[in-house]
């Protein structure tokens, strides 16, 4: 039995792409109130584990790698999530913000 399955890695792109979605979504449309698009976040991504989990188990009829299988997902999307919002976050500056020391010593 290989460790990490094809399928891992579907589930943890998209447990990735739902965090990702939320991040998108709180730079770029601001709220007052996060309590709503915490809630759906928060289902979404329960929801997309306990899934990944159900399927693994189901598949390989062990409960150990439907646990297993969740936990890759995690790390997957988690890992997915950083590198994207650091591109991210280095593509969207805002033009008036310092890009560095050079920057601050023509000032």
């Amino acid at each position: 039995m290989s460790v990490l399955r094809r399928s891992d890695f579907v589930w943890g792109v998209l447990f990735g792409g739902a965090f990702l979605a939320r991040t998108a979504l709180d730079w770029f449309v601001p709220t007052q109130d996060f309590s709503v698009r915490s809630e759906i976040s928060t289902y979404v991504g329960m929801t997309l584990l306990l899934f990944a989990g159900f399927w693994s188990a189901w598949r390989s009829g062990s409960f150990a790698a439907g646990t297993r299988s969740a936990a890759f997902a995690a790390m997957i999307g988690a890992i997915n999530t950083v590198c994207a919002t650091t591109i991210a976050a280095g593509v969207n500056r805002m033009p008036s913000e310092p890009r560095g020391p050079a920057r601050d010593s023509i000032r």
